[in-house]
């Protein structure tokens, strides 16, 4: 009997679920990541959205894009500094940002893109 931690071979419906298991990681590290980001901003006397801040959520973004959707993160960084100087929420665009770089499947990047455009 193999123990737990012995690594296997996964097929079919088990190496689904590992995959979904690591997508909600990698999701919850990203929400980490953000509110980290969301409360240090948020705490400081800082501008509302500064250079720092782009640095940082680019740094983030990248990291938990993955290398191939890494491309996303630099227009989504230059859509955020727009929109936070026409009024929109930063909080707000920060989280549908995370999810339109972490979104596995294309509707789910539909969903995140309708949610970051109605911030």
């Amino acid at each position: 009997m193999e123990s737990p931690s012995s690594p296997t071979t996964l097929s079919g419906s088990n190496q689904t679920d590992r995959r979904g298991a690591v997508n909600w990681q990698k999701r919850g590290k990203a929400l980490l990541v953000l509110s980290a980001l969301l409360i240090g901003s948020a705490c400081s006397n800082a501008a509302q959205w500064n250079e720092s801040h782009k640095i940082n959520f680019l740094r983030a973004c990248r990291r938990e894009a993955g290398y191939e959707k890494q491309d996303l993160c630099t227009p989504l960084a230059v859509e955020i500094d727009t929109k936070i100087k026409q009024g929109a929420s930063k909080t707000c665009l920060l989280f549908a940002a995370n999810e339109i770089a972490v979104a596995v499947e294309p509707e789910q990047r539909e969903r995140a893109r309708e949610k970051f455009d109605n911030c």
